[in-house]
């Protein structure tokens, strides 16, 4: 089980927004599995980017939740889940793996606040983090303000056959099938 005792677990913000880890959820386990699989029907789109990805969400990143080498935090606006990012941090790396805001969401820091929070799970500003190709411009800003340092480019393939990974702070094994 995570330990949560330095993580602020659930944060008030303006208009009915709360930055939540899943992890906090883990004494409630019927509102984590809810809480769990609701998350993955807002991004269960990533398999067509991911073909991997059904698989990795629940046979890696939620039994990682429950060992405490990954974390989900998310946002909801008025109880609805509107942001999501998926973090990993275990004695070889601390990624984030994933970060989405629902678009009716977007431009309103509901990502920067997802951030902020990971962050403090991850304890550094400068995680390791992959973006495919075609989204670097999404993330632009975030990578000016918090000076995330390019220092991969990985060929078409590695997690799909139609797009590069750019990899920020540090580096991906060339090989997915050696990764952690």
């Amino acid at each position: 089980m995570a330990n949560n005792s330095n993580h602020n677990i659930m944060r008030k913000l303006p208009f009915n927004r709360r930055i939540i880890l899943i992890s906090s959820l883990l004494t409630d386990i019927k509102l984590f599995w809810k809480i769990a699989k609701e998350i993955y029907s807002i991004i269960y789109f990533l398999c067509d980017e991911y073909p991997d990805f059904y698989e990795w969400y629940w046979n890696k990143e939620i039994p990682r939740v429950f060992s405490g080498t990954s974390e989900i935090v998310f946002c909801t606006v008025d109880n609805n889940i509107v942001g999501i990012t998926l973090l990993k941090k275990d004695s070889y790396e601390r990624k984030i793996c994933t970060i989405y805001v629902v678009e009716k969401y977007r431009r309103q820091r509901i990502a920067t606040q997802m951030l902020e929070q990971s962050f403090k799970y991850l304890a550094t500003t400068k995680p390791l983090i992959s973006i495919t190709d075609y989204k670097v411009y999404m993330f632009r800003s975030f990578i000016q303000k918090y000076d995330w340092e390019l220092t991969q480019i990985l060929s078409k393939g590695y997690y799909n056959a139609n797009s590069r990974e750019f990899v920020y702070n540090g580096s991906l094994p060339h090989d997915l099938n050696t990764s952690k």
